[in-house]
């Protein structure tokens, strides 16, 4: 995972050099439901996959700083913060046409999602 996540970085530094060498915050959300990327837990801080992956972009480069917004959001919500600039990152959503339009995707993958759809043999 070391190689991604260096280019998620890269990315993230070329955009902090485009705004100035001032310390760059980026505000994101948990959603709402998708345990194990954001796992809720009562009066426990956020945990999961994604909260790890920036939490490890943030050792990486030390002027970067993520804000993850505690309260769970659906996805609905959280499509139209992105398109609204209410939020400026987003971890591991799946693509599709609108998410596509409102957002840039890094082009190198963080982590592969393997679900299935199961279902009753009989």
């Amino acid at each position: 995972m070391k190689a991604p996540v260096h280019a998620l970085t890269l990315s993230l530094c070329v955009l902090a050099q485009a705004v100035g060498a001032q310390p760059l915050t980026l505000r994101t959300t948990a959603q709402e439901g998708s345990a194990p990327k954001f796992i809720e837990s009562a009066g426990s801080p956020i945990s999961g996959h994604c909260p790890d992956i920036l939490a490890a972009l943030t050792k990486v480069d030390r002027g970067l700083h993520i804000d993850i917004s505690p309260v769970p959001t659906p996805i609905k919500r959280i499509e139209g913060d992105l398109k609204e600039g209410r939020i400026d990152i987003v971890c591991a959503l799946l693509a599709t046409p609108l998410r596509s339009e409102i957002a840039h995707r890094i082009s190198t993958p963080l982590f592969h999602v393997q679900e299935r759809l199961v279902g009753r043999r009989d």
